[in-house]
């Protein structure tokens, strides 16, 4: 631009001097108006050596293409005539314009010379004082000062100032604030010029480049048509679409002529950066030809080093890897990282460029553009950018990248006009890495005002979790730019064709995950945060455990960045009616710690009996295993229940590559000692496992009875006082189940309906556990029993059998030097049904009887047998047609007690005066009534009253007299093998009911005889 202006200068000085023969003869105004040329002046003074004229206009008088204010011409004279030697002008103002035909001073150009030589600087002195030139040009205005002095053609020297706050180079381009001074100098030849020049700014469609300073030196031919110079350029920052650069700097030879200027250099960009994708260089650089010739051409080579991400990439890219480490996308992405590092860190970037001007507008074609890694990675470009009349860029193009570990894909992209937005194609190969593999569909690409969005369906197989997932399919529609990336919201189907986490399978699942709140379903921002929300509803899964058919449901599950919550989980292993299953009510956790909390767990492992449920706990995964710690109930699946439910305490939970292992504490619900201590094992793949069940001591106090454990016992026994232990194991397999353990007590007391048990001891061994089942021949031996009178040092054989049924096979009895025994019998234990027992005595001593009874005042000899057949039911228990029988010949029953008158009246005086001494012959006592109430009993014997010492006259008068006994007693069943002790001290019968004395009824305990006494007069 500097050069334009000074040449219009020039010229303006050299029509001046053209006309200096005109001006020495004094005809000025015919030669002006012989070109056709309309001026007017001022002759302010005329001599032979010096004219001065003022006010000068030549042009159009509204609007003169020149104006001066002071014009002063200096004359010589010669062989020749008059000669013009120099000129002083002062307040020139010129307008001038450059278009397609060149150069045009408007009326001036009718004064300047014609024919070839008559161009070049004048040979005269010339002195210029505030000399502008205001020049238009298909670009926009430029001004221009010029002061200086000296010989245009040999040492002028001066001083040229620009300015042209906004040019419009080319169509979509703008260069504002241009200004600068210039050094004018003529040594000897045409004029140089030299100086910087500044810019505030250009734009030019996308691109834009900030401040800038240019350094330059410029030589001109004494003719003004050709020039050469060089020149310097430090710019930036700038920009073109998501490139930045941090600085331009270059320098530039140009020379040329009207027709063409020429210009050889290099550009070179300090910091380039692809912000879009986070790529900088160290260094870029543009060598190359530069042509103009009513527009730029021009074609070269670019060079660039030291390609690598920025910090902020850096981070999100290892911000991302780690959320995807466990999944398909971590290896792949690690393994791209990995490549793009070693490309960048000795990558060089090589290119062919070239610009033309065709009728549409400037147009740069990029060729052959290579960035190579030392380790054979490669990135090829090749495109065309054009700005269109219209403004703006229009590329087109194609890219491609392979070696070294980068992913093998091709794209072409394109952008018609330079409004509209960049499209793109790309296709990828698949990428492996280690176990995982990505394929992806031809990703599209838009970007628009700032915003790319890409599309295209993913499918993936690699690790998940602990697990692994092949054929994953996944659409993605993403969008974003310098400012992050995200997924766009709605909601996408996701299948897999194959799911194997935690020794489970799951088999072609489909599934619809959604954003939440209609926000995007997963979005990273420039620093690489993730933001994630997906919700699956009414998740339905199947698949395989092993062998074993797997079913897997959930009401709802949402994930985000960093934790998942899952309700209504259910999980079925195994066909038929009885799968093994658990359900969580709620589930949730927390990626990045692998831990969280579940509540209201449940569960059931196959046909095993046991139900676990209320589970409430945490878990977290530990070196690949899912470790959990809960505390839940226990109960049994069967109805009704054989079991009360038991509290497990410190559950401690771990599933390792298929495998279950846990351990728990059993107590009551309501806490206390630890009742029993189970170990699990349990393979998922095979469906077989085995717990163990360890009681060590378990303590029956008044605080814990067997009813609280089991309800079988309600009913048969109470008031428990004793230890248990012993330990269990229950083994399970597809389609079957075994249990079996053994328990003992060294000592157990307790209250039964016939009476209190001492000292029961013995060992029990389960062939079945959970069908509370054993071989036959068990044993327990039992200390004492007291129904009434106490029996001591008993042996039962029994049998338990599934059903809650018990077979008693045997039981014996040492009674009054006979033996009591118990016939075989099967009892089922359901409140429900009756549970019939028949104990039966064999050669019981009357005598040893009556001394276990410690009766002082009763006396008797004999043996009996009987039988007592007994019924147990949900009412209790009760003696149905019982019998006791004297063997024959009989015995002696002796009464040596006191008794009034008053208590039983003169029959019972005489009846128990002849029990003081008789002999019978025969005796029966039959038993009916409740255990845990009243028994009633009728006592028959017949006897005679022997003859005693010091009898009395009533003992005189019936001795040898037959008598016939026939008794109804009614009393508690404590009391009745003791009726004979209330013939001793009828007040038993009395405390025997359990009511005080006063209490009592007024009628006799003992009833009369039911037949007459019989006196036999027979002497004796």
């Amino acid at each position: 631009m500097a050069l334009a202006t000074g040449t219009a200068i020039l010229l303006v000085l050299g029509g001046v001097w053209i006309e200096r023969q005109t001006l020495v003869r004094g005809v000025v105004d015919r030669e002006l108006a012989r070109r056709g040329v309309r001026a007017s002046y001022r002759l302010v003074s005329i001599g032979p050596f010096h004219e001065r004229l003022a006010d000068l206009r030549i042009g159009d008088p509204r609007a003169p293409d020149l104006t001066v204010r002071s014009l002063d011409l200096a004359l010589g004279y010669g062989a020749g005539g008059a000669q013009l030697r120099g000129v002083r002008a002062e307040g020139v103002r010129l307008a001038a314009r450059i278009d397609s035909r060149g150069l045009s001073l408007g009326a001036l150009d009718r004064l300047r010379p014609q024919g070839r030589g008559a161009a070049g600087l004048p040979d005269l002195a010339l002195t210029l004082a505030d000399a502008r030139l205001a020049l238009a040009t298909p670009a926009g205005a430029i001004a221009a000062r010029l002061d200086g002095r000296g010989n245009a053609a040999r040492d002028f020297s001066g001083r040229l100032t620009l300015a042209a706050p906004q040019l419009r180079p080319a169509p979509g381009c703008r260069l504002t604030g241009l200004a600068g001074t210039l050094a004018v100098r003529v040594a000897g030849g045409g004029p140089e010029l030299a100086g910087p020049l500044t810019l505030a700014g250009l734009r030019c469609g996308g691109a834009a480049l900030g401040p800038a300073r240019i350094d330059g030196r410029a030589s001109l031919s004494p003719a003004l048509d050709r020039w050469e110079g060089r020149l310097a350029l430090a710019a930036g920052p700038g920009a073109a679409g998501p490139a930045r650069i941090a600085a331009l700097n270059g320098a530039l030879r140009f020379a040329g002529d009207r027709r063409a200027t020429t210009g050889m250099g290099t550009l070179r960009l300090a910091a380039p950066r692809l912000a879009a994708a986070g790529l900088r260089a160290a260094e870029a650089s543009l060598t190359g030809r530069l042509v103009y010739a009513g527009g730029v051409t021009g074609s070269g080579t670019v060079h660039g080093t030291g390609l690598a991400l920025d910090p902020d990439r850096r981070r999100a890219l290892a911000a991302f890897g780690r959320a995807a480490a466990s999944t398909p996308a971590g290896p792949v992405a690690a393994a791209i990282g990995a490549a793009a590092a070693r490309l960048a860190r000795a990558a060089t970037l090589d290119a062919r460029i070239a610009l033309d001007r065709p009728p549409g507008g400037p147009r740069l074609r990029l060729a052959d553009a290579m960035l190579r890694g030392a380790s054979g990675g490669a990135l090829r470009l090749a495109g065309t950018l054009s700005w269109p009349a219209g403004g703006g860029i229009a590329l087109s193009g194609q890219a491609a990248s392979a070696g070294d570990g980068l992913p093998r894909l091709t794209a072409r992209f394109a952008r018609p006009r330079g409004a509209a937005p960049l499209t793109a194609t790309i296709l990828a190969a698949p990428y492996e890495a280690g176990a995982a593999r990505l394929a992806l569909t031809p990703v599209t690409l838009r970007y628009d005002a700032g915003t790319l969005r890409l599309a295209t369906r993913l499918t993936a197989d690699g690790p998940i979790g602990g697990g692994r997932v092949e054929g994953l399919t996944l659409p993605l529609a993403l969008a974003g730019g310098a400012g992050g990336w995200r997924l766009e919201s709605g909601c996408v189907p996701i299948g897999f064709a194959r799911l194997a986490v935690a020794g489970m399978t799951l088999e072609e699942g489909r599934l619809r995950g959604c954003g939440r709140a209609g926000a995007p379903i997963a979005a990273i921002d420039a620093a690489g945060r993730l933001r994630a929300g997906l919700m699956v509803a009414d998740l339905r899964l199947a698949g395989r455990s092993g062998t074993a058919p797997l079913s897997l449901a959930a009401d709802r599950v949402t994930l985000d960045q960093d934790r998942f919550d899952v309700t209504g989980l259910a999980v079925r292993l195994g066909a038929g009616a009885t799968p093994t299953r658990l359900d969580i009510a709620a589930l949730d956790g927390a990626f990045g710690a692998r831990a969280g909390r579940f509540h209201r767990l449940g569960g059931q492992i196959g046909s095993v009996p046991l139900i676990a449920d209320g589970g409430e706990g945490e878990w977290r995964e530990a070196d690949g295993a899912l470790v959990l710690a809960a505390d839940f109930t226990l109960s049994d699946a069967q109805a009704p229940a054989r079991f009360q439910p038991l509290a497990g305490r410190g559950l401690a939970l771990r599933l390792d590559q298929g495998r279950v292992t846990a351990t728990t504490g059993l107590t009551r619900p309501g806490g206390g000692a630890t009742l029993a201590e189970v170990t699990l094992r349990h393979d998922l793949n095979a469906g077989r496992g085995s717990a163990d069940i360890a009681v060590p001591d378990l303590a029956f106090t008044p605080a814990l009875q067997p009813e609280a454990l089991t309800r079988l016992t309600l009913g048969v026994i109470a008031n428990a006082r004793g230890h248990v232990r012993g330990r269990a194991r229950i083994d399970w397999a597809p389609g079957a189940i075994t249990s079996q353990g053994d328990f003992e007590t060294e000592r157990l007391d307790f209250a039964a309906a016939f009476g209190p048990v001492t000292g029961l001891s013995g060992r029990v061994h389960f062939n079945d556990l959970l069908a509370l089942a054993t071989p036959p021949g068990q044993e327990v031996r039992i200390a004492e029993v007291n129904p009434g009178v106490p029996v001591t040092q008993g042996v039962l054989h029994y049998q338990l059998l599934p059903g809650q049924k018990v077979a008693l096979e045997e039981g014996h009895w040492p009674f009054a030097r006979g033996q009591l025994t118990l016939d075989p019998s099967l009892l089922a234990f359901d409140q429900d049904s009756e549970r019939r027992l028949t104990f039966r005595v064999r050669g019981a001593d009357a005598a040893a009887f009556v001394q276990d009874m410690a009766a002082p005042n009763l006396a008797a000899t004999g043996l009996f047998d009987g039988t007592l057949p007994m019924v147990f039911d949900q009412r209790g228990g009760r003696i149905e047609g019982g019998e006791m029988v004297a063997r024959p010949p009989g015995g002696t029953l002796a009464y040596i007690g006191a008794l009034s008158q008053e208590n039983v009246g003169r029959l019972g005086a005489l009846a128990f005066d002849a029990l003081k001494a008789i002999r019978y012959s025969a005796l029966a006592v039959d038993l009916d009534g409740r255990l845990d109430g009243e028994i009633v009993s009728r006592v028959r014997f017949t006897g005679v009253r022997e003859a005693t010492p010091g009898a009395g006259l009533v003992a005189r008068l019936i001795r040898n007299l037959p008598f016939r006994f026939s008794i109804a007693i009614r009393a508690p069943f404590r009391a009745l093998l003791g009726t004979a002790r209330s013939y001793a001290d009828p007040s038993l019968l009395l405390a025997g009911t359990g009511l005080p004395a006063a209490a009592a009824p007024s009628s006799p305990a003992i009833q009369p005889a039911v037949s007459d006494a019989m006196a036999d007069h027979r002497p004796r």
